[in-house]
């Protein structure tokens, strides 16, 4: 299997996909209430912070984000609208360069958010996070590695199949995107929660111990936290 390419054990995955593709994409384009999941903000109110405070040690991840001085501040934000991502770097000094990708099925921005966006270095990209395609194209459109990678995937994801092999990978693409030394911040659905553990999420934390990640998670909303570095840098080795 190729690094890039997302597993299809069996034929039936592939309408999984598409399944859930076409029945996600059409929620979010055509409801005001499903766009509102993925269109929160770092703080307030089901902000991203209240999601993942379990793994933030009572901070902010306002307070966790370092750019560095050698390269460019890179976020992305996967199943989300940009306006995580433009608080983010409306907290970051004005002299540090920022590019922000999110991505998700559908763009619903107002003007006045896309107009932002665009003056912040911020790009909202529309693909489906099932195909190996829409990660390629992100990777591409970043030219580098992230800082830090945010995904609360919620609603996204509740039709994708529950195999170990395809959320392994899933897992790898993100790890991928991210520097030595980056932060990703995952919701994990509970199909993945449920492949990637074997139906145990001390499976899951064994294997990133055993491959050097400082990972913490938080059960209760299923939240995510692990940090790159130079002895994990490689694929992980999860399924």
């Amino acid at each position: 299997m190729a690094h890039n390419s997302l597993p299809t054990p069996h034929a039936s995955l592939s309408e999984a996909y598409a399944t859930s593709a076409e029945a996600t994409g059409h929620y979010i384009a055509n409801s005001d209430a499903g766009w509102g999941t993925y269109d929160s903000g770092i703080t307030g109110e089901n902000g991203y912070d209240e999601t993942f405070s379990g793994v933030l040690g009572g901070k902010s991840i306002l307070e966790i984000v370092r750019p560095r001085p050698d390269s460019p501040f890179i976020a992305v934000d996967l199943m989300a609208s940009t306006t995580a991502l433009q608080e983010m770097f409306d907290h970051l000094p004005d002299d540090v360069e920022k590019r922000g990708f999110a991505v998700s099925l559908a763009d619903r921005r107002p003007d006045a958010l896309q107009r932002r966006n665009e003056q912040s270095g911020i790009r909202q990209l529309t693909g489906d996070l099932a195909r190996s395609a829409t990660f390629r194209k992100l990777k591409t459109d970043m030219n580098g590695q992230a800082n830090i990678v945010l995904a609360r995937s919620d609603l996204g994801v509740t039709c994708l199949p529950r195999h170990r092999s395809y959320h392994a990978a899933v897992f790898n693409q993100i790890w991928g995107m991210l520097a030595i030394d980056g932060i990703g911040l995952l919701e994990l659905p509970s199909p993945m929660t449920t492949a990637l553990a074997g139906g145990s999420v001390d499976y899951l934390m064994d294997r990133l111990k055993d491959q050097h990640v400082l990972a913490a998670l938080d059960l209760g909303k299923r939240a995510l936290y692990a940090t790159k570095s130079p002895w994990n840098a490689g694929k992980l080795e999860l399924a």
